[in-house]
């Protein structure tokens, strides 16, 4: 075979390859920032629910509750509140918990149901949440938080709480040429300073 034609065979081998090498890499960014972008939108949706319960926690429409927060840990959290404003003043009771119950949707083995419920009314939040943490804090602006789970007389002392969490893609992400497949994962903090704790002072 004439060695120009041969060189030829060669150079547009390896041009197929780089371009296949090319093609693989941006199938596998458009992918990573379409899932991506989907967990930005799923911590949007959890944040925004709990950036309306958490600032409501022991607030009364027209009357006075005792025991504001029943039970704080570091994965769960129970406080009372008139949480949809009604003008009855009815107090609903409200948790926030972690499960240790796995995501059956996905083939992620690290995210777990966060569970939301008021009173007899239960969410389950199943949108890849693999860590969801909280924090207690007797002081403003404190970077100690207090020992979970808390005592009574500590639950009367909370001033601010720092809710943390964590959500993963629901699948394994291919890395780019032949690196190591992850999952994508986004994360949201965010310190609340209840204004109904103001009294624990």
């Amino acid at each position: 075979m004439n060695i120009n034609i041969l060189t030829s065979f060669i150079i547009a081998g390896v041009l197929l390859l780089m371009l296949a090498y090319m093609n693989l890499g941006v199938s596998n960014n458009s992918t990573e920032l379409v899932v991506s972008q989907s967990k930005q939108s799923q911590k949007i949706d959890i944040q925004s629910v709990i950036s309306n319960d958490f600032p409501k926690i022991g607030f009364a429409f027209n009357s006075v509750i005792d025991s504001l927060i029943v039970e704080a840990d570091s994965t769960k959290i129970t406080f009372k509140s008139n949480l949809d404003n009604s003008v009855d003043g009815s107090i609903e009771r409200v948790t926030w918990e972690l499960t240790t119950e796995d995501v059956t949707s996905t083939t992620n083995p690290n995210d777990k149901i966060l569970r939301r419920t008021v009173d007899s009314d239960v969410t389950d939040i199943m949108l890849g949440v693999t860590a969801f943490s909280l924090k207690y804090y007797d002081s403003y602006g404190s970077t100690t938080p207090l020992s979970t789970p808390l005592s009574s007389s500590d639950i009367d002392n909370i001033k601010q709480i720092e809710v943390a969490v964590e959500i993963q893609s629901s699948e394994l992400i291919s890395a780019t040429y032949g690196g190591n497949s992850n999952y994508i994962t986004t994360l949201w903090t965010k310190r609340f300073t209840p204004r109904n704790l103001t009294s624990n002072l």
